[in-house]
């Protein structure tokens, strides 16, 4: 097993924010119901933007973080319960939108809620 290590985080969080009390009105729920089943306060709602970009965003805010550029990663691995679309995978569209100068591998891992820790198994290997 290889020493991996998490140099960087970074994350997106859509502008337009919706609250349960919002979602008990448009579904015609009694006010309070979406926070007492979900434990959610906020959610927050992509308008307009796709997994990629949001991705992309995230990425370029954990090198930042991580203080690494580009260039300098092994791969670009989209680790989701959810895909943009069949094909191409989400993670080159997000190797798209970040246009990389070299090519780097990406590939998503797509496994319900567990995405993350089946992401980061495989890339300890």
């Amino acid at each position: 097993m290889h020493k991996v290590k998490i140099m960087g985080t970074g994350k997106y969080i859509p502008e337009h924010k919706v609250d349960s009390a919002e979602l008990d009105q448009v579904l015609q729920l009694p006010r309070g119901w979406a926070e007492k089943k979900s434990g959610v306060k906020t959610r927050y709602y992509a308008k307009g933007e796709h997994a990629s970009s949001m991705g992309a965003k995230a990425a370029l805010q954990a090198l930042s973080d991580a203080s690494l550029e580009l260039d300098e990663i092994d791969a670009i691995v989209c680790a989701s319960g959810t895909m943009e679309q069949p094909i191409p995978c989400t993670a080159s569209l997000i190797h798209q939108k970040l246009a990389p100068s070299r090519p780097i591998p990406a590939f998503d891992i797509n496994s319900t809620c567990l995405s993350f820790v089946t992401a980061f198994d495989i890339v300890c290997k």
